[in-house]
């Protein structure tokens, strides 16, 4: 990740649509895998079982919360690092 993301100074805890805290450390495993592999990319199910073995229904919802913050974007059915951020 070219700039380091910073969830608390970009707002991802203070989204008052996020109340889950299992859907806070999804994201945050998420980043945490995507900084050591930025180049990686997958559907919600292959992050699911393969990078952070998390229920799927849990990812989706930490996937689309890092996708409207512009970190991570979504293309097809994949999902991969916002390059341009």
């Amino acid at each position: 990740m070219g700039q380091e993301y910073c969830p608390s100074q970009n707002g991802l805890w203070n989204n008052e649509n996020v109340k889950d805290d299992k859907i806070k450390q999804a994201a945050i495993q998420i980043l945490l895998y995507l900084q050591k592999h930025p180049e990686a990319k997958d559907t919600a199910e292959g992050i699911a079982q393969w990078w952070i073995r998390e229920d799927v229904k849990i990812v989706e919802k930490a996937l689309q919360l890092l996708a409207e913050e512009g970190v991570i974007e979504k293309k097809a059915s994949t999902y991969r690092l916002n390059q341009n951020q």
